[in-house]
């Protein structure tokens, strides 16, 4: 027989994300908080990040347009 408990758990609840490069906070009912890049990944062998690092950001779409605009390839739907 399985026997259970009934536990309160507290979990933490994202309500806005700032933006790494100009430091804009977008709350929940911002559109733009839609709008942002996150990255999350863990650096390979020989990398510019360094080997194994994990590398975080999340980035508005004003900052992410003005850093890869001049060699990003966009096209309509």
């Amino acid at each position: 027989m399985i026997k259970t408990e009934q536990k309160q758990v507290q979990q933490d609840i994202e309500v806005a994300i700032e933006c790494d490069r100009c430091k804009k906070v977008y709350s929940k009912d911002n559109y733009g908080y839609h709008e942002i890049l996150r990255l999350d990944f863990t650096a390979g062998y020989d990398s510019a990040f360094g080997d194994g690092y994990r590398v975080q950001c999340e980035l508005c779409s004003e900052c992410l347009h003005e850093l890869i605009s001049g060699f990003c390839r966009k096209s309509e739907y």
